[in-house]
């Protein structure tokens, strides 16, 4: 069917112009969004959308600062246990409410209630109206981080209105959304497309966009699940971009005469090791199995070549990153006869090469899960055949989602191919990934349940020291325990691409910005025709 897709009109430079309008952009995404109520959203199909309906009190700016934006000014006390915010005044919501300072209360409240988006702000214990657009808020420990985590996780903290919350009930996220952003909503087609409007009235953008509001007048977002579907539709013209373009199609789309692509390295992938479970709790089997993984055809087989090699627990052009030379040093490299030693070091034995290892008649034999994504799934198959070659049995499965969550949380993995979602911050992935509190086993995103006192106590100071030195510095000490420890392989960074019809501009002006692809507020503020 979508080979069918190729017989359009043709415009002059290989595309039909079934999508490109003076009036409307037409974006096509591969997922549709679960709601598009930003306080109950954790997806990233809701954080695109949600970007050109819903605002922040902060956004990030192009040097991974937080700046404030619906607030004028702030005063922050020396512990950082007290945050005076003065909120920008004459800001109204789509449906012609004032923003005030009840208002965001209101807000942070139900984002509380709500509990989805939450655990970013716990430190928080009051928010206290102080005036009209004022808004005091206390915390029960240093909170250092707050205006970061603000402007982090943007459209998940913005602002929505309580007229319409209050007057829709349960249609508000589906069939009524109303925020404070350059658009609108007008309409959710199951499975089909969203279409938001231009909020005329809208004049208060970031400072550090080239332009507060776009010109284009509307926007319809395409879902559009079947990747070859999307490639179709954007190299024949009916869509004008397309996020998360597949990776193996992205070279097609590049040539293609009328489109192109942009990429930037906003996931990684890694393989999380269950330090709580025999015999993967043993240090040497750890780093053997980091040994026995060789990285290079990994990103082959599973990234089609679209990415880099990954050797730190954070990227190093993140905030509190490792730089390059140090993760290297530290990560344990391919070197598959180190990791037999270590095996027989261990008391894991065979009597040939490639035969399974035993150890008092016990076969080392683990489970290995993959999220149920191709990449992941062909990564697995990889690793799997690794591990083989230095003597470690798998028994390896692909779960459909849920099934690969619950098994995780219920400790039936040894290993397992997972990636993080993007975060420019080495106390972002650390707190949610690495932390004792947030084991998988208890349900959070630690998937190694690692709990290192030691650790935990670095990411503590890098939570609540006030002085960021000093936060950089547990930052990095809290990544070399880590490599010390082989909680986890860390295998690549891999691209997200976006493609687009040249005609399109701002493209470049928007992907100046080092963090573009997170910034889905400015795509729609300078993508234009």
């Amino acid at each position: 069917m979508a080979g069918c897709l190729g017989d359009t009109n043709d415009n002059g430079n290989g595309n039909g112009n079934g999508g490109m309008d003076d009036e409307q952009l037409t974006v096509g995404i591969n997922s549709e969004p679960t709601t598009l109520d930003a306080h109950e959203s954790t997806r990233i199909p809701e954080r695109l959308t949600l970007s050109a309906i819903h605002e922040p009190l902060f956004y990030l700016n192009p040097d991974a600062e937080p700046v404030s934006h619906l607030v004028s000014d702030y005063e922050i006390n020396e512990d950082a246990t007290e945050f005076v915010f003065q909120l920008e005044e004459n800001v109204t919501f789509h449906n012609g409410e004032s923003l005030d300072a009840e208002i965001v209360e209101w807000n942070f409240d139900r984002i509380f209630d709500i509990g989805i988006n939450a655990g970013d702000l716990e430190p928080i214990t009051s928010f206290d109206v102080t005036g009209e657009h004022e808004l005091t808020i206390e915390t029960e420990a240093p909170f250092p981080l707050l205006l970061q985590e603000l402007a982090e996780f943007s459209n998940f903290h913005g602002m929505v209105s309580r007229e319409a919350v209050e007057e829709a009930g349960d249609d508000f996220g589906r069939e009524v959304i109303v925020g404070t952003g350059p658009y609108e909503f007008v309409e959710w087609e199951a499975a089909d497309r969203i279409r938001l409007e231009r909020y005329d009235d809208y004049d208060w953008g970031p400072d550090f966009a080239t332009q507060q509001q776009s010109s284009v007048e509307e926007i319809e977002i395409r879902i559009i699940p079947e990747a070859s579907t999307l490639t179709n539709e954007l190299m024949v013209g009916d869509v004008d971009a397309a996020y998360e373009l597949s990776l193996g199609q992205s070279d097609e789309v590049e040539s293609n005469d009328g489109t192109d692509v942009e990429r930037n390295q906003g996931t990684w992938t890694f393989l999380p090791i269950n330090v709580d479970r025999e015999p993967t709790d043993e240090v040497e089997v750890r780093r053997a199995i980091s040994h026995a993984i060789d990285r290079e055809p990994l990103l082959q087989v599973g990234l089609n070549g679209e990415g880099e090699l990954l050797y730190g627990y954070v990227p190093p052009f993140w905030g509190g990153g490792l730089s390059e030379s140090e993760n290297q040093e530290l990560a344990y490299q391919y070197d598959p006869d180190r990791a037999r030693e270590l095996l027989e070091e261990a008391g894991w034995t065979n009597d040939e090469e490639g035969e399974v290892r035993s150890r008092d008649g016990e076969d080392l034999e683990l489970d290995l899960l993959s999220f149920p994504l191709g990449l992941l799934e062909n990564m697995a198959e990889a690793i799997q055949s690794m591990l083989a070659d230095v003597g470690i049995a798998t028994d390896y499965r692909a779960p459909e989602a849920s099934t690969f969550y619950t098994d995780l949380e219920n400790d039936e993995h040894h290993i397992a191919t997972s990636g993080g979602s993007f975060t420019p911050f080495a106390s972002s992935v650390l707190s949610r990934y690495y932390h004792g509190s947030e084991r998988v086993s208890e349900g959070g995103r630690n998937y190694s349940n690692y709990d290192n006192p030691e650790v935990n106590d670095l990411i503590g100071d890098l939570q609540t020291d006030p002085d960021p030195d000093a936060r950089d510095e547990a930052a990095m000490e809290a990544q070399r325990t880590l490599h010390e420890d082989a909680v986890a392989v860390n295998l690549n960074l891999l691209n997200r691409n976006y493609g687009y019809d040249t005609r399109l501009t701002g493209i470049d002006t928007w992907t100046e910005n080092p963090l573009w692809w997170g910034q889905y507020h400015l795509h729609w503020r300078e993508v234009e025709f």
